[in-house]
C-alpha cells in the first residue's frame, strides 16, 4: 500500500519542492507529492533495481543502434502532471524525444517526457495503475507509458494514439514487446536477466 506522510497541513507544490530539495540535499529518503499530500518512497528491493538497470541498458544499444535523439533518465528525475492538484513523481525511467526541457533551473524536473518506465511493487502496483497513471495521462507530451512488474515476468503497455485517446496496447509474459511510438523493443529475456523471483519471497 502507498504510504503517505501525515502533515501539519495540506503541502503546496512550491512548499513539496522546497522541502524535497532540502531533504535530498540532506541525503534523506526522496518523495512523491499527490494531491497536496507526501508520499514516502520506500528503498527498492534488487530485483526492482535489477530490472530498472536491465531495461536502461537495453534501451541505451537501441537508441545507438536506430541513431535516434532519445535519451533516458533515471532515479532523481522527476515529472509534473496535473490532476485535481500540481503532482510530483519520479519514474523509475524517464525518455525524452531530443534535449530534455526543465521546469526550472533546478535541472531536476523533466518537463517533456515522451515515454515513462514504472516498475511495480506489490505495495504501489494499484497506484501506479491508478490514481498515478490516470495523473500521468495529463503530461501533455507523453505518448506512452510501459508498466513492468518486479514479481513476475509480465509488461504492460499503454500509449496515446492518433486522436489523444489513451489505449491499452501489448502485455507480454515471453517473447518482446514493441513500443507504439518509437522503434524500440523490451524483450523479455533482457529485462528480467539475472532476477530471481524466488530470493524475494
Amino acid at each position: 500500500m502507498v504510504k503517505f506522510l501525515k502533515t501539519h497541513k495540506a503541502m503546496t507544490a512550491e512548499e513539496y519542492l522546497a522541502h524535497e530539495r532540502a531533504t535530498l540535499r540532506e541525503k534523506g529518503g526522496k518523495h512523491e507529492f499527490f494531491n497536496g499530500k507526501l508520499i514516502e518512497m520506500a528503498g527498492a528491493s534488487y530485483n526492482h533495481n535489477r530490472i530498472v538497470k536491465n531495461v536502461a541498458i537495453s534501451l541505451e544499444k537501441q537508441f545507438e543502434q536506430y541513431n535516434t535523439n532519445h535519451e533516458a533518465t533515471l532515479a532523481d528525475t522527476k515529472v509534473v502532471s496535473f490532476l485535481s492538484y500540481k503532482n510530483y513523481f519520479y519514474p523509475d525511467i524517464v525518455i525524452v524525444d531530443g534535449k530534455p526541457l526543465y521546469a526550472d533551473d533546478f535541472r531536476d524536473i523533466v518537463a517533456n517526457p515522451q515515454i515513462l518506465i514504472e516498475v511495480l511493487s506489490e505495495s504501489t502496483a494499484a497506484f501506479d495503475r491508478g490514481e498515478k497513471f490516470q495523473s500521468y495521462r495529463n503530461i501533455k507530451s507523453l505518448q506512452e507509458c510501459i508498466l513492468i512488474d518486479s514479481e513476475k515476468p509480465c509488461i504492460e503497455q499503454y500509449y496515446r494514439d492518433e486522436t489523444e485517446r489513451w489505449q491499452f496496447g501489448d502485455v507480454v509474459s515471453e517473447g518482446s514487446l514493441t513500443f507504439y511510438i518509437a522503434p524500440f523493443q523490451l524483450n523479455i529475456e533482457d529485462v528480467y536477466r539475472k532476477v530471481d523471483f524466488e530470493a524475494e519471497d
